[in-house]
């Protein structure tokens, strides 16, 4: 009876089918959850700080290896048609395929990702792109390096999807759903905001004098001199940071603009991207009405309209068939 008992429950904390033997770890037990934090160690390496530029990614749940690994990929692919950059290592861009149609399991598919995170010739600071785990389920911090422009990338990157022409050798990504470009990183303090908020904002805005700076007036005149008032409005996020509530962050934000750029909240000129994590705080500006024509930068939903799209083209060919049968 005792037998069965202990069969049945498989040993003390019963029978968990999802636990697996951890490979080269000798007789430490893991769980799919502790490999994974465990990757995540490895990938907190690298982290955010002041000056950092990059896209903050959403992806489908439970799939972050893949998720990061093959936008990874699709940037490098990018990387070097648009800026000349080398892709860092080679990628076997069918692991993932491979992995699926054998059954592998969870702790070999995140091992084979650690293994790829440690190997010595693909240290963070040698990479263009590094990804930086955030902690929070369904989102990481995709790094970038100059040349890059993160801003520019992401735009290109959901353009192409739209319109179904990504460049050659590049993949499709299943797993990755909205990107947000920043382009520069600073504290999150109100003397972080106001840096890059200066930085970035002063591209495309005329700003209002700070008060204490007289002497940095005339520049801020000249910077502005060929841009037009246009209508904005600001889009944040605030993950982990109880400190800094949202509206505050929007107060601090629009307080650089010049009043003279009015806040239109339906349908702006420019559109403010503030994304607030624990410490930090980057900003991008992106065109209003091409970032919700690209459904505000969701790749996934571009790639579905694309698909429609063809779909309406072919069935347009044929006679009785309507080209928009397959919409919806």
């Amino acid at each position: 009876m005792g037998d069965d008992s202990n069969k049945r429950k498989g040993g003390p904390g019963g029978d968990r089918g999802h636990l697996k033997k951890s490979k080269g770890g000798g007789n430490k037990w893991k769980t799919p959850n502790q490999v994974a934090r465990q990757a995540a160690q490895v990938e907190q390496g690298t982290k955010l700080g002041i000056g950092d530029a990059g896209i903050w990614v959403t992806y489908a749940r439970g799939q972050r290896p893949r998720a990061v690994r093959e936008f990874i990929d699709l940037c490098e692919v990018y990387g070097q048609e648009m800026y000349g950059i080398k892709p860092f290592h080679a990628e076997d861009k069918n692991d993932d395929e491979d992995d699926e149609e054998e059954g592998v399991d969870i702790e070999a598919s995140i091992q084979k990702e650690l293994s790829s995170m440690t190997d010595k010739k693909s240290r963070p600071q040698d990479r263009t792109f590094t990804s930086i785990n955030t902690g929070i389920e369904c989102v990481f911090f995709l790094k970038t390096r100059a040349p890059v422009d993160a801003a520019e990338l992401t735009l290109r990157i959901c353009r192409d999807a739209r319109e179904g022409s990504e460049p050659k050798g590049s993949v499709r990504c299943r797993y990755i759903n909205r990107l947000v470009p920043v382009v520069d990183v600073d504290r999150s303090t109100e003397g972080g905001i106001e840096r890059v908020g200066r930085e970035v904002l002063g591209k495309e805005f005329h700003l209002r004098k700070p008060g204490r700076e007289e002497k940095e007036e005339g520049k801020e005149e000249e910077k502005a001199a060929n841009k037009e008032f246009c209508t904005y409005a600001i889009r944040n996020n605030i993950r982990h940071n109880k400190e800094l509530p949202s509206g505050d962050l929007i107060k601090r934000v629009a307080g650089l603009v010049d009043e003279r750029h009015k806040v239109n909240l339906t349908k702006p000129d420019k559109v403010i991207l503030v994304e607030v994590f624990q410490l930090y705080c980057g900003m991008s500006v992106v065109d209003g009405k091409e970032w919700e024509s690209l459904k505000r930068y969701n790749v996934n939903e571009m790639y579905r309209l694309a698909r429609q799209d063809g779909q309406k083209k072919v069935g347009g060919e044929k006679p009785g068939v309507e080209g928009g049968e397959e919409e919806g």
